[in-house]
């Protein structure tokens, strides 16, 4: 098997970034274009703005147009296992639970709903979250890639993109939402002392809770109220710096955001269904495979843990855990985001529980690649995980033909124990029907980039194009 990173035919090192004490660049992305680094006509570099404004950040006006953009959020996104550990465990969780009632309860329900009692218990949470969590999956969509792939009609190609786009719009409302709470709040702190007493009124306008799909209440107010008086600030005050930046991030987060109505999802499934070429490739009942879909989709809404997760997260973003606390879980909501993009080829898990009293938070990235006919398909992964009381762990592995080739990255407390971690390991994949090409068990000494692991994420066209 070629090796994981295909960065050299050597078996993975440590840490191949560091040389005779120095430490060299990562040249996996061949530095795309970067827009912060056009000067600003007032000559300023930086601005007052938080993160999610985009000051120093984008310059561009071309939301997920700008694939670069992507890339560099891909590279700047967080230790998510860390910054959640903070927020489901740590003091943020700590300040959380000592607020109001309603979220001690929620807390209680959420680390319920992550206990396991048993090996087969965590094995059906973890087949439960890989299923909720992954949202382009099922018949329906296993269809519409086979389709991709043929050589079908423009029409039937342009109605596949149109129903991919608004389903991804539909089901990721809550996440544009929550985005456009963290600009807004944003923008707030920059408008001027009179202005924000009015722009503040308006944001508690916004109802925050809203399913998928239910936004027209919120659109009609952003669109009728928010963005008309964000345009006559910035017309009265000539403020073309960080609040007609952040203004700009806002509008397009309002249009992904209006996108996802229902309606629309129901129009541009009408016009998929009424393609004759659809209706004679789809394999099986079309009809019973969009239901199916949208009930996986309302499952994955309503489960346990993402519904509870999603609470903590908007109480804690609402500074309900302390302001100092506020970073922490914008961050991972910012993760989140990043990760579920419409340009992320890759499947992306988030894995937390509790077993044998410890904490456990994982992070997980799988792709899939060809290979020379003679090797079949590649699959890759890139595993994150932090135990409590163990500390940090990275694992990287690829299989082909069932044959597996993987590298473990251990604290250094554990590398005494190297050669039991590689024995448990090769029985766990024999027991599971798999063959080991090579299991490496090595320090751990930084943290690896996914596009280390999947050099291919690159590729913008491994994405679909979801420009407004």
């Amino acid at each position: 098997m070629a090796n994981i990173l295909q960065v050299t035919s050597a078996p993975i090192t440590p840490d191949p970034s560091v040389h005779n004490g120095r430490v060299t660049p990562d040249v996996s992305v061949k530095n795309p274009v970067n827009p912060a680094a056009v000067t600003r006509a007032d000559g300023q570099e930086t601005g007052q703005t938080g993160s999610s404004t985009g000051e120093g950040h984008f310059s561009a006006v071309d939301f997920e147009g700008n694939y670069a953009a992507f890339l560099r959020e891909l590279t700047e996104n967080i230790n998510l296992p860390k910054e959640m550990e903070t927020v489901l465990f740590g003091e943020a969780a700590i300040a959380l639970g000592q607020g109001k009632e309603e979220i001690k309860e929620v807390l209680k329900e959420l680390y319920s709903s992550i206990e396991m009692d048993s090996p087969e218990d965590l094995k059906s949470y973890l087949q439960a979250q890989q299923k909720s969590q992954i949202k382009f999956s099922g018949n329906l969509f296993n269809n519409l890639r086979g389709m991709l792939k043929e050589n079908i009609s423009p029409s039937l190609r342009t109605a596949i993109l149109n129903f991919a786009k608004s389903y991804n719009d539909f089901t990721s409302s809550g996440h544009f939402l929550n985005q456009l709470e963290t600009i807004a709040g944003d923008i707030d702190k920059l408008l001027l002392p009179s202005f924000q007493g009015e722009f503040e009124d308006l944001l508690s306008k916004l109802q925050l809770q809203e399913g998928m799909g239910e936004n027209k209440a919120n659109s009609s107010l952003i669109n009728n109220q928010i963005i008309p008086f964000l345009s006559n600030y910035i017309s009265r005050t000539h403020d073309y710096g960080a609040v007609r930046n952040a203004a700009v991030m806002f509008v397009l987060y309002a249009v992904k955001y209006e996108n996802g109505s229902e309606e629309l999802l129901e129009k541009a499934k009408n016009a998929l269904m009424n393609n004759s070429d659809f209706r004679l490739l789809f394999k099986g009942d079309p009809e019973e495979a969009f239901s199916e879909g949208m009930k996986a989709v309302q499952e994955k809404a309503e489960g346990a843990f993402p519904k509870l997760f999603n609470q903590i997260l908007l109480a804690g973003a609402e500074g309900k855990a302390g302001t100092e606390h506020v970073s922490h879980f914008r961050d991972v909501m910012r993760s989140f985001l990043v990760n579920e993009s419409v340009y992320m080829p890759l499947q992306h898990l988030v894995l937390p529980f509790r077993y044998e009293n410890k904490d456990v938070m994982s992070e997980m990235w799988v792709g899939q690649e060809a290979q020379d006919k003679s090797s079949g398909k590649l699959t890759k992964m890139l595993l994150k995980f932090n135990i409590q009381g163990l500390g940090n762990f990275e694992l990287i592995s690829g299989i082909s033909d069932m044959r597996v080739d993987m590298n473990l990255y251990i604290p250094e407390e554990l590398m005494e124990k190297q050669k039991d971690v590689e024995g448990v390991l090769s029985t766990i994949l024999r027991r599971n029907g798999l063959s080991v090409a090579n299991i490496g068990i090595y320090q751990k000494t930084r943290d690896f980039k996914i596009q280390e692991v999947f050099p291919e994420i690159k590729d913008a066209e491994k994405g679909l194009n979801v420009r407004i």
